[in-house]
């Protein structure tokens, strides 16, 4: 199929992997299918060279938390109830209960915005 840069949607998917320890101290895989706002490499670029000349780590982390807050639109992710409903409070509760998976969602944005992984996003 031949693209057609007019009909190119505003938003995209992307799948972020978050590897949970069990309790016996085995990494499993999980996956979340994330939905993405869709930006331009010049912004992405623009942010990535803001990224690498902050100061320390909690201002890099502060600056991926807030540059998630603007693209992140969706997710499939369930709980014991079935399909858990994206909301702050609910994206908050990820990042609380799995520090580094705010790091695994940022990688797959980046991924799917310069459409490579980046090993130290």
């Amino acid at each position: 199929m031949a693209l057609n840069l007019n009909k190119t949607s505003n938003t995209f998917r992307r799948k972020a992997e978050i590897v949970v320890f069990s309790d016996k101290g085995v990494p499993v895989k999980n996956f979340v299918n994330c939905e993405f706002k869709r930006t331009s490499k010049e912004d992405a670029d623009a942010f990535d060279a803001e990224l690498a000349a902050a100061d320390d780590s909690s201002s890099k982390a502060a600056m991926i938390r807030d540059r998630l807050e603007e693209v992140w639109m969706g997710w499939d992710v369930v709980d014991d109830n079935g399909p858990l409903q994206f909301t702050h409070e609910n994206r908050d509760r990820l990042f609380n209960l799995l520090a580094g998976s705010m790091y695994d969602i940022y990688r797959a944005y980046v991924g799917g915005v310069l459409g490579i992984d980046r090993k130290n996003a």
